[in-house]
């Protein structure tokens, strides 16, 4: 049987807002982070023996609005799986460093390239 969480803070919205946060390039670019659906996905480290161990969890994928410094809309831009935001990431005109966590958490810088519909 589930646990019931009784909540007592301040009203939970109905909808997201329609952003999550804006990053600017070190070309004048605006990056757009979206919020996304969340999607469930197993809980691999789930306990069935333990009553706090969830067996799903919730998982939103990352998704960019890009647009030119004069506001022209370039595309969407879906980073990798691994991408991380632990660290902020820099974006510069064909490319972005981040942090990408490895199969075994392990974290480090990588560099990605940039492929926008039409450039």
């Amino acid at each position: 049987m589930g646990r019931r969480l009784n909540w007592d803070g301040p009203a939970i919205p109905d909808h997201k807002p329609p952003f999550r946060g804006l990053r600017a390039g070190s070309d004048g670019r605006i990056w757009v982070s979206l919020w996304t659906e969340a999607q469930q996905v197993a809980n691999e480290d789930h306990d069935p023996g333990n009553p706090e161990s969830p067996p799903y969890t919730w998982v939103e994928p990352l998704r960019y609005d890009v647009f030119e410094a004069d506001g022209t809309y370039l595309g969407a831009v879906v980073p990798p799986e691994r991408f991380s935001l632990s660290a902020p990431p820099v974006f510069g005109r064909s490319f972005v460093w981040a942090v990408e966590q490895g199969e075994l958490d392990v974290h480090r810088v990588v560099r990605y390239r940039i492929a926008l519909p039409g450039s």
